[in-house]
């Protein structure tokens, strides 16, 4: 058993703030965790540990030190300490910092007006008359925090500040209540990596170095079998931003639809919460989508900007000098989309074998100037990819003259009529995406929903609330992603009628595999194409094409087949259908309304967009 780490937590306000009633909140939720504590209560104090100190400005400050000592040796012996006190003055408030170490300062905030109004023995009242003297906060001083490690309001407060209808609801149990205290002004990193498959977590053999991401794995909660809702990008980031699948938010596809106007989108909640919200995208995530709603900031950059270029630089020292807190940025990375990004030794056979694992690598190398940028301790960390990626064909042979040759013929068929331009690609498609006895086809554009193009990584870190170093052997989903970062940052998100959070399971409270829905289609739903949807139960996955029942339907054993070689449709027609069954309820439950259009004018500018991005043909 690994030895608790102590730490104090020092809360710091006027008096009748609340201090004394989120420590104790703070204090039932860190029991039932499983830690040491220790509170340390500035009433309880002074009848004990300091009595017969006055309030001058000398005995105050003695009261704090004696507190700081004490908390001092809880923390060295591996106790959360958990001070509550007025602690007025900012000096002896850093001198006990430097003393303690692992300290983090809480100012609970309160405006005077409502202190004299839940002033119950009528002090406040009696020091403006003059009656007290020497009443911190009315004829004594208090020195705020300057540069608290969090802030916050009690919470009964922050419920009757709360519009009516507003996602500003707080749990009613104590311990929900307590650990929303603790989750309280963290700021969110959302990273979305296009293309980034699921066996970069495990598969060393593929991915020989990755310093900064097992480095991470180490200090976090991640899940190797997390399914997208999408194999297209647009979707797939409307599923994470929504927590609903693309049936419900009304983008279906890369072009033609819009998020609908009844969803709520992640950045909007937290936005209403008082959070900085800040979106920087690439790729087809265009804003007449809808997806920039609720962003105070949304940028959109051309997609030859990597975190090794001047776009690079320039979001590192965004970071680095400090957003206003709290934030959520939304990042999307385009370094594993083709074509990859794997500059000077990343592209030798060291880093791997194919062009994407090298890609993989010269990512790995780029992550740490952003880590290094923010305030771990105090920044819950997600890191995500889109969809998965096949690897195959000439599209990820690293040798120079093949990538050459294949942009050549991307550029040269540019200008032809479309009909001539499909039948040149499509035939090309054989020779840069397929290699005989393969078992996946390059890129992502195929219209499957088989796991090397659904499966992705998924990554959480938030020191002191996510667990170190967990790895749980369960599938999760993308529609899990936006209710466990509103939970994390004590936001209930059972109002918005999303999945279950996925704290539990990253406590080990929570075992089971959540079936998931997919979905792979071309352009757009409503043009004359095949749509192929996917039931994946965490062993079996069932494929079906809902549009068309000429196409045959697919049953696979992951156990057994993970590369899903062998059809058993014919061979388990009861498990067929069970499985059938299943994906139409779950899809009866999970359609919402008419999909919000794009206007003609707006598709137009799109689909040009994509087809310089090359997603059209």
């Amino acid at each position: 058993m690994t030895p608790q780490q102590g730490f104090t937590l020092w809360f710091t306000g006027l008096s009748g703030a609340g201090k004394t009633t989120i420590s104790g909140l703070v204090e039932h939720a860190l029991r039932e965790r499983g830690l040491r504590v220790e509170v340390l209560d500035g009433d309880v104090v002074r009848t004990n540990l300091s009595k017969g100190l006055t309030f001058s400005k000398e005995d105050r400050d003695e009261n704090i030190r004696r507190i700081g000592f004490v908390c001092h040796l809880l923390s060295r012996n591996g106790v959360a300490a958990i001070a509550a006190a007025i602690s007025p003055y900012q000096e002896v408030r850093d001198e006990v910092r430097e003393r303690i170490g692992r300290f983090v300062e809480v100012y609970v905030e309160c405006p005077l007006d409502a202190l004299v109004e839940r002033d119950v023995k009528g002090l406040y009242k009696k020091a403006l008359a003059g009656e007290i003297q020497n009443f911190t906060g009315v004829s004594d001083p208090y020195e705020p925090p300057t540069r608290p490690r969090s802030s916050c309001a009690p919470i009964e407060n922050r419920l009757r500040r709360a519009p009516p209808g507003s996602w500003a609801r707080s749990r009613t149990s104590a311990t929900s209540r307590a650990a929303a205290v603790l989750r309280m002004q963290r700021n969110v990193l959302f990273i979305m990596v296009d293309c980034m498959r699921a066996d970069i977590l495990a598969d060393r053999q593929r991915y020989p170095a990755l310093p900064t991401i097992d480095g991470l794995l180490a200090r976090s909660t991640s899940f190797d079998e997390t399914i997208a809702a999408a194999t297209t990008t647009t979707p797939s980031v409307a599923t994470m931003l929504t927590g609903r699948y693309p049936s419900e938010h009304g983008i279906r596809s890369l072009l033609g639809y819009k998020l609908q106007p009844d969803v709520a989108t992640l950045a909007e909640v937290l936005r209403d919460q008082g959070y900085h919200t800040v979106a920087e995208v690439t790729g087809p995530l265009f804003p007449v989508t809808g997806l920039n709603r609720g962003f105070d900031v949304y940028n959109r950059r051309e997609r030859n900007c990597y975190l090794d270029t001047e776009w690079g630089s320039r979001l590192i020292a965004t970071l680095s000098a400090g957003l206003p807190e709290p934030w959520f940025m939304f990042l999307h990375l385009w370094e594993l989309h083709w074509p990859r990004r794997a500059k000077g030794s990343f592209a030798s056979p060291r880093y791997g074998k194919q062009l994407y694992q090298r890609s993989v690598a010269y990512l790995d190398s780029q992550l740490p100037r952003i880590l290094d940028a923010v305030d771990r301790d105090k920044t819950l960390l997600v890191i995500t990819g889109d969809h998965g990626e096949g690897i195959a064909g000439a599209i990820d042979d690293p040798r120079p003259w093949v990538q050459l040759a294949i942009r050549a013929g991307y550029s040269l068929t540019r200008g032809l009529p479309p009909r001539t331009k499909k039948r040149i690609l499509s035939f090309g498609k054989q020779a840069v995406l397929v290699e005989r006895d393969q078992s996946e086809v390059a890129g992502h554009a195929q219209l499957c929903v088989y796991d090397y193009l659904i499966r992705v990584p998924l990554i959480f870190s938030a020191p002191g609330l996510v667990p170190e170093g967990r790895r749980p052997d369960i599938q999760v989903r993308h529609i899990d992603i936006a209710p466990t970062i509103l939970d994390a940052v004590g936001v209930d998100p059972s109002p918005l009628g999303l999945a279950p959070t996925l704290l539990p399971v990253m406590r080990g409270d929570d075992a089971q595999d959540r079936p998931a829905l997919t979905e792979a289609l071309q352009t757009m739903l409503h043009d004359q194409v095949n749509r192929l949807v996917g039931l994946r139960t965490g062993r079996y996955k069932y494929i079906a094409a809902p549009d068309d029942p000429t196409v045959p339907r697919e049953l696979y054993d992951l156990e057994a087949d993970p590369l899903e070689g062998r059809n058993l449709a014919g061979e388990r027609p009861d498990l067929l259908e069970e499985l059938h069954a299943q994906l139409e309820q779950l899809q009866d439950s999970r359609n919402g309304s008419d999909s919000a259009r794009m206007s003609a004018e707006e598709e137009a500018v799109v689909r040009a967009r994509l087809e310089a991005l090359g997603y059209l043909e």
